[in-house]
């Protein structure tokens, strides 16, 4: 969504200013792989916290397999566990998140990420009613 938004506001840079579109789509896809890696790793983590990491004697979550809670928990101990909290974020990116770059790249090349939603060769667009020589 970021991806399509930041599209949008610097098509002019393309379309105007002459800068090379494969250029205009790596600076957009780069911040947009960024701010949306950095927004989701929190999410995995916590995930990761409630699904994957061992459990209490007895099989008993310590948060009672709420991810609120493990949210909760997080925030309030996120003094001790700062500094371990993007341990494993590099590793996360490389797994999910190049993969998901090249997909996006793929996407926009296949024209997924246009403005305009109009089938360009469709009967509809092709009608006589639509063509300007009638």
């Amino acid at each position: 969504m970021y991806y399509s938004w930041l599209k949008g506001k610097l098509f002019f840079l393309h379309l105007y200013h002459d800068f090379p579109y494969n250029w205009i789509k790596l600076f957009n896809m780069t911040s947009a792989f960024v701010v949306g890696s950095l927004v989701s790793y929190p999410f995995y983590y916590i995930r990761e916290m409630v699904d994957i990491w061992p459990k209490e004697k007895g099989g008993h979550c310590t948060w009672g397999n709420s991810y609120s809670q493990a949210i909760r928990w997080l925030h309030e101990n996120l003094d001790i566990l700062f500094t371990n909290f993007f341990t494993n974020f590099w590793v996360h990116m490389i797994r999910r998140g190049i993969p998901t770059f090249f997909m996006l790249w793929m996407l926009d090349n296949a024209a997924f990420f246009t403005n305009s939603m109009d089938v360009h060769n469709g009967l509809e667009t092709m009608s006589p009613i639509y063509m300007e020589s009638v």
